[in-house]
């Protein structure tokens, strides 16, 4: 289904966060809004403003103590699952990723695509942006997950991602 044709609000954003007042506003404002059901931001134990300017953003804001990126993001899906949303878009809080770039994920999965992950690889990097260990260990993962499970080889697990 070409998401031209799309009408339906059928999309929930999870924007795992800690400590990031400076960007948080950035990052959900550029969020494409023609398509949201909701924006959540899942709090994970930050001491700074970026759970007030969140809401003051129109998110809604979750709180979760355990600690960890995966836990944050595992807490974001129990939530987007009461909106009965079509596809569930990861975003970070940081503005490391292009949010007004989402569409590019809705698209894919409108066209039949489960899982769409975004490359951070695949343009001009800052340079520092992946440490050398980050590169290895991204390297490593997408080849061992590609070896293990096939499917279209891929080379970065990017935090950009979209699932349907």
């Amino acid at each position: 289904m070409n998401s031209n044709k799309h009408k339906l609000k059928d999309c929930v954003v999870v924007i795992p966060a800690m400590n990031e007042e400076q960007s948080i506003a950035l990052v959900i404002n550029d969020l494409p809004k023609a398509r949201l059901l909701a924006i959540i931001v899942v709090d994970n134990g930050s001491i700074d403003q970026t759970a007030n300017i969140a809401r003051q953003q129109g998110a809604t804001v979750i709180s979760e103590t355990k600690k960890g990126y995966g836990q944050a993001c595992l807490t974001g899906i129990e939530y987007a699952l009461k909106f009965n949303p079509e596809n569930i878009i990861f975003v970070d809080a940081d503005y490391s990723d292009f949010p007004q770039e989402m569409n590019l994920l809705l698209d894919k999965l409108d066209n039949g695509f489960d899982l769409v992950i975004g490359n951070r690889l695949s343009g001009q990097a800052e340079k520092g942006a992946l440490l050398p260990q980050a590169i290895f260990g991204n390297w490593l993962a997408t080849r061992l997950t590609h070896w293990l499970f096939g499917g279209k080889p891929f080379n970065d697990l990017g935090p950009f991602r979209g699932i349907k």
